[in-house]
């Protein structure tokens, strides 16, 4: 049981300058800001413990566009783990990653993990027990609300959608 799921981020951070040219009918609010957290550097985004021809391989996805996707899945992945639910599947489908994760679990306390390319190339499994599997989404849930705050808080007050949909899973987090 090795599949981990994470961001990591440095204890200082900066606060990125306000973009006097954004607007949010250009793009939704949690897109806008992962792309400013993306420009700072400081953070990252990963996927470990897929297992692919007998060896463990980590993926590095990006802040702009990877944790962009799965935050827009991030409320219902919530609910369905507040609901003892661990079936669904999370696609990662923007700039090259092009993959999906696939979560299963009946009555035990393990979720199969598969890990599918839309290519069909690669299909790889791993588990995870249930409470490390909603806690390492809880962590991410937190950790982007911590790090949008710090680093580009302004743009919470655009009050989009995106955003609204993101915050009404905080009392499952």
């Amino acid at each position: 049981m090795n599949f981990k799921i994470y961001l990591c981020y440095p204890e200082k951070l900066n606060t990125a300058p306000k973009d006097p040219s954004y607007s949010p009918q250009k793009h939704e609010v949690t897109w806008e800001m992962c792309k400013v957290m993306n420009k700072t550097n400081e953070i990252e985004f990963y996927i470990d413990g897929i297992s692919y021809e007998e060896r463990m391989t980590g993926l590095s996805l990006s802040i702009d566009w990877d944790l962009a996707v799965l935050l827009e899945q991030l409320p219902d992945v919530l609910r369905k783990i507040s609901d003892n639910d661990y079936n669904f599947r999370i696609d990662f489908y923007e700039q090259g990653s092009e993959f999906f994760l696939q979560f299963s679990s009946d009555e035990s306390e393990i979720v199969d993990v598969t890990y599918n390319s839309y290519s069909g190339n690669v299909t790889c499994s791993t588990s995870v027990k249930k409470s490390e599997l909603s806690a390492m989404f809880k962590k991410i849930y937190k950790d982007f609300i911590f790090l949008s705050k710090t680093i580009c808080g302004y743009l919470y007050e655009f009050n989009d959608a995106s955003i609204n949909t993101l915050l009404s899973v905080e009392e499952l987090s």
